[in-house]
């Protein structure tokens, strides 16, 4: 049994049984596309047709290893769901924490005419992020730290520091991001996620996303490293100050875009631009 498409935030549940050889009951609610594995199920022959009934609507279908159904208005049909390229998708749906479970690279920019001592003070930041090991908790693991003039990993999450003015890379990729730090929000952080050509990047611009961290204790140890933080989070913060004042924090919709609730809440504070298509 596989979910294949339901909307962030509500609860989906689905029950599904074979009643017969070849007959299947299905309870499903609150989601839009799932698949059944019966494959190798002993109530299962491939040579015939499987009778699937849906929250009480049957419909009689060929069936391999598996057979879909997307709920279409209020009929489920047979068939798999087809993403757009926008959709949270299996490997591409966050949070924030997700995109540590792959290969990373932490990108500092050094744009907008930052002079060397700033440029070093941004490369500071960004080896932080990336050292994983503390006093207490030495790990035999290390990430690349790239500036933004640097040829990055490919298939890697990218942990990107700044805005669109004073990174490169966030630049390039700024109309396909849900959130944006205004140039002059210069007591804010936000830290999100989002997907881009198939993988994931993080941007952290403004403030680090440690920021007062030691002050809330979001369920982390007080000696694990600020990358422990961001399992604590969702898809996005925003913050004044540190995180001892978050502004927002939540799940993007479906489409990678912020509720209407959190929207309002972050347009409002002047900081921060939400892409609204």
């Amino acid at each position: 049994m596989n979910i294949d498409h339901l909307t962030p935030g509500t609860p989906a549940s689905v029950d599904a049984v074979f009643t017969a050889r070849n007959k299947v009951s299905v309870q499903a609610h609150g989601l839009d596309a799932f698949t059944l594995a019966i494959g190798g199920h002993p109530h299962f022959a491939a040579a015939s047709a499987v009778t699937v009934t849906i929250n009480g609507a049957a419909q009689t279908v060929t069936a391999h290893d598996s057979v879909s159904f997307v709920l279409k208005g209020d009929r489920w049909t047979h068939g798999r769901y087809r993403f757009t390229s926008r959709e949270k998708r299996p490997g591409l749906e966050g949070p924030i924490g997700a995109a540590l479970a792959r290969r990373q690279t932490y990108v500092y920019g050094i744009g907008a005419a930052a002079t060397d001592s700033e440029a070093e003070t941004r490369k500071d930041v960004a080896e932080h992020a990336a050292e994983w090991s503390t006093s207490r908790m030495k790990l035999l693991l290390t990430f690349p730290v790239r500036s933004d003039k640097d040829p990055v990993l490919k298939a890697t999450t990218l942990v990107l520091f700044g805005t669109t003015e004073t990174n490169d890379l966030i630049a390039r990729v700024s109309d396909r991001l849900p959130l944006r730090l205004n140039p002059g929000a210069a007591d804010y952080g936000l830290i999100f996620v989002a997907p881009v050509d198939g993988n994931y990047v993080v941007v952290n611009s403004g403030l680090p996303w440690w920021t007062n961290a030691e002050s809330v204790r979001r369920g982390q140890l007080p000696f694990l490293p600020p990358v422990a933080i961001l399992n604590t989070f969702p898809d996005y913060v925003l913050f004044k100050g540190g995180l001892d004042n978050i502004v927002a924090e939540g799940n993007f919709d479906r489409d990678w875009r912020v509720p209407a609730v959190d929207a309002a809440k972050i347009t409002a504070t002047g900081a921060a631009q939400v892409r609204t298509q």
